[in-house]
């Protein structure tokens, strides 16, 4: 817990807590959630609900940007009519034409931002069985596969994970366009990067879990009266470890 450690061992009531147990609570948890059928089903309908209302939101703006788009390309085909027939100030004409065409650019980069996001949007809803295949941490594979595999598995199902330590619940935020990516490499179509956090459609699940909070607390080292190692020393001693 980084206020913790900023602010002091009762600045927060989760405080630190062990890095490898609440890796283990996560596995465990998404090993529920594989065998939880009703729950994920709960959850994939608010989702795709939410997608849907996204996808119609996104739909009429992408209406809005093109009639706008259409617009000032009429206003600026009817400026360069007007200045090849040489009606009006030349030179004003010419500063609304510079202007328009500016406007026109930025709303055309509007609309296909809008354009990607609605694609995006679709892309993201999900199935039972594409979940529920997503949910590697409950095959019998799990445990065959390398540490860096787990890994990879695990940054892009998970969008993030929140621990809090009054309430004792674990909450897992599991990333739509992460599911779909990792179904994309389980299904040998394409490798990809773990989607950006925070910033794809989500789905979140708690689970009472009671993790031990670690001390942080630390006490002045009493002075010794050891000269310091030689850097040579320490150097080999670090790399003893290492090894």
């Amino acid at each position: 817990c980084t206020n913790a450690q900023k602010r002091g061992y009762d600045g927060c009531p989760t405080r630190s807590v062990n890095a490898q147990a609440i890796e283990e609570a996560v596995v465990t948890c998404l090993c529920q959630l594989a065998q939880g059928p009703q729950r994920r089903a709960e959850a994939l309908e608010r989702l795709n609900a939410q997608l849907r209302s996204q996808a119609a939101r996104l739909a009429k703006q992408v209406e809005g940007a093109e009639h706008d788009a259409k617009r000032l390309r009429e206003q600026r085909e009817t400026l360069k009519q007007d200045i090849s027939a040489g009606r009006g100030d030349t030179v004003a004409l010419q500063a609304s034409l510079k202007s328009l065409t500016t406007a026109l650019d930025d709303q055309e980069r509007k609309l296909s931002d809008l354009r990607v996001a609605a694609a995006q949007t679709h892309e993201q809803h999900l199935s039972q069985q594409e979940l529920q295949e997503a949910l590697v941490v409950a095959s019998p594979a799990w445990e065959t596969l390398f540490p860096q595999l787990k890994r990879r598995v695990l940054e892009r199902v998970l969008d993030r994970v929140e621990y809090d330590g009054a309430a004792k619940r674990l909450t897992l935020i599991l990333s739509a366009r992460g599911v779909h990516v990792l179904q994309s490499e389980l299904h040998g179509v394409a490798a990809g990067d773990a989607p950006p956090k925070g910033q794809a459609a989500t789905m979140r699940f708690e689970f009472p879990v009671e993790l031990k909070p670690v001390n942080l607390r630390t006490t002045k080292p009493a002075a010794s009266s050891h000269k310091p190692l030689p850097g040579i020393v320490r150097s080999l001693v670090l790399g003893h470890q290492l090894q």
